[in-house]
């Protein structure tokens, strides 16, 4: 159960220090600190990559510590599983709250003091989070041997059995089959990892039930 890695896209500028300093990922619990640990010290303005969950979640948290926000996306609405007309509606709640909504474009660079998009924007960043998506962290089951699918995910069966039969995978990490399309993806989502976790359980403990598809 590894996860899934951030993906971090090629922009000018992350090599520099001042810029890695003030640009992070949200994964685990020292993600949290850094980014509060910078608001604490009297960061004013972040630019946040990415208006999917992560993003909006961040996006809440930041507005609620009185931090200035925009939103930045490459898609042409926020939340892009959601239907346009459910996502217009988000938008303006965002816009309402203050929040400054740049979409259908990405950043290019990142500098000492703001982050420049597609278009020529400047934005202003004492912090910028990275919340583009995620990738299968299956380094360790690449390393092991095991069966890969779509993006890299780990491939399992409906017990949530690997290419080895001695060893589970479940979660982010893993291939799935979609319920509807019955077409095999990735969805890095924490209910359909529950499932996924007591399903392998289940079997690991002689029970026969299969894992339900996402």
């Amino acid at each position: 159960s590894t996860g899934a890695a951030p993906i971090i896209p090629p922009i000018d500028g992350l090599e520099l220090p001042e810029v890695r300093r003030r640009t992070h990922v949200l994964r685990n619990v020292p993600d949290v600190d850094a980014i509060t640990a910078l608001v604490d010290q009297g960061a004013e303005t972040a630019v946040i990559l990415g208006a999917g969950f992560i993003g909006l979640e961040m996006t809440e948290a930041l507005v609620n510590r009185g931090v200035s926000v925009a939103l930045v996306d490459l898609a042409n609405q926020v939340l892009s599983p959601l239907d346009p007309e459910m996502a217009r509606t988000v938008q303006t709640e965002l816009t309402r709250a203050g929040v400054d909504v740049h979409l259908g474009v990405s950043a290019t660079a990142i500098d000492d003091t703001a982050v420049t998009l597609s278009d020529g924007t400047r934005l202003p960043a004492d912090l910028v989070v990275m919340a583009i998506g995620v990738r299968p962290e299956s380094d360790l089951a690449v390393a092991a041997g095991l069966e890969q699918g779509v993006r890299g995910a780990i491939r399992v069966n409906g017990h949530s059995l690997t290419s080895d039969p001695a060893i589970y995978a479940v979660g982010d990490s893993v291939e799935v089959t979609d319920a509807v399309t019955d077409q095999v993806g990735v969805v890095p989502l924490a209910g359909l990892a529950n499932r996924q976790g007591r399903a392998a359980a289940d079997h690991l403990f002689g029970r026969d039930d299969h894992r339900p598809p996402a």
